[in-house]
């Protein structure tokens, strides 16, 4: 049996560790379009911060895939699918067969219809190629505008800000990181990071970026005033998109990703999809925990398994060293009730959304302590009526 996995992120990684355990004799060939190892992407920005090196980010070792028999082909792009011949083609024409085969393509940043934002010195964070080119555009400047104030672009600030650089944060939204957390958290969330030297502008637009002799000059727009500025470099976060070109038209349902099933599997037999690129009940999750799940599960399936994925309660968790902040769950369900604990001295926030007796999701600001128990009570859907304040305590 061959198995060819189409992205080497978590998802594609997952997989083929859980297909090499069940299936010691399959042959498995994975694929990654970019030059380096199969890394761990969250730990990019204690790369972007210079607090790790490329070597120490690797989930596995060279060798790793030769002595598991893992057929790894690195700098490959995969630009079709012949679904009735079971092959893939590469770029250069070259194609390699399968008999059962995984989209894990994973996602790539979204550039926001700014004018200028594809002007030299403008940069995203996606992969190691990218943090390194920043990370040799920053030597010896001074300043970084971070166009984002979603979880990625708030740690890729604070690891600016950590090679010494003086750091703006730019948000259109109301409020920083409005998809894990809500408008009074984000208040005390501000203040931590406001702290530590991050200057925070929310409700604001980027208008324009232009490129100057030294240095990008960048137009903000606020509710009551425009400013103008410049920086040594600019960092986009404004989400991600999924790339479906390689399966459009070759029959495989799509929405905004890859349609699968609960077992993961495309409406085509024998094709899955796990991951950013996959798209279940409805929901895309862009996480790497649930691509780590989604993997697994897939890989489980591949391996002629018959295991059920149900979805992923979802968990983030900002790593900015001082800061402990922790979203588990569903925060914006407006049926739910709330309780909380707040301490503006200590920089706590702490807030359980309950709905029917049931914990649905919670945040955890500067008291990360009952993270588990809380976890495990959105998994288990334990009923804690008359408890909802001690979880909190």
């Amino acid at each position: 049996m061959k198995i060819v996995i189409i992205g080497a992120g978590a998802a594609g990684i997952s997989a083929a560790e859980t297909i090499r355990k069940k299936k010691s004799d399959w042959e498995i060939d994975l694929v990654s379009d970019e030059e380096f190892l199969p890394y761990y992407r969250p730990r990019l920005i204690d790369l972007l911060a210079g607090k790790a090196e490329k070597e120490g980010i690797y989930i596995h070792k060279g060798g790793w895939y030769k002595e598991n028999n893992i057929f790894l082909h690195l700098s490959k792009k995969i630009v079709g699918i012949d679904i009735g011949n079971k092959k893939v083609v590469f770029a250069d024409s070259t194609q390699l067969e399968y008999d059962k085969l995984l989209i894990a393509t994973g996602s790539y940043p979204n550039s926001p219809p700014i004018p200028g934002v594809n002007t030299e010195g403008v940069f995203t964070v996606r992969t190691i190629r990218d943090v390194l080119d920043i990370r040799e555009q920053v030597k010896n400047k001074r300043s970084a505008v971070v166009i984002g104030g979603g979880l990625l672009g708030l740690e890729s600030a604070n690891s600016l800000r950590q090679s010494g650089l003086d750091v703006t944060v730019v948000e259109h939204s109301p409020y920083i990181l409005h998809r894990q957390i809500d408008e009074e958290g984000s208040v005390f969330l501000k203040d931590c990071l406001e702290k530590i030297g991050i200057r925070l502008l929310s409700g604001c637009d980027t208008k324009s970026i232009s490129k100057g002799d030294d240095s990008i000059g960048i137009v903000i727009s606020g509710a009551n005033e425009t400013e103008s500025s410049v920086a040594d470099i600019i960092l986009v976060s404004a989400g991600i998109k999924i790339d479906l070109s390689l399966v459009r038209g070759k029959g495989i349902n799509t929405n905004n990703g890859i349609i699968v099933n609960d077992n993961l599997e495309t409406n085509i037999r024998g094709i899955f999809a796990a991951g950013d690129v996959s798209e279940h009940r409805g929901i895309i999750y862009g996480l790497w925990t649930t691509a780590l799940e989604q993997g697994r599960i897939a890989g489980e399936n591949i391996a002629d398994g018959s295991v059920v994925y149900t979805g992923t309660t979802p968990f983030t968790k900002l790593k900015v060293v001082g800061i402990d902040l922790v979203t588990l769950g569903d925060i914006k369900d407006k049926e739910s009730k709330e309780f909380k604990i707040t301490d503006k001295l200590k920089n706590i926030y702490k807030k359980i959304f309950v709905k029917n007796g049931i914990v649905v999701g919670a945040i955890l600001l500067g008291d990360t302590g009952k993270m588990t128990q809380i976890q495990k009570l959105i998994k288990e859907k334990t009923n804690v009526s008359g408890q909802e304040q001690n979880l909190l305590s």
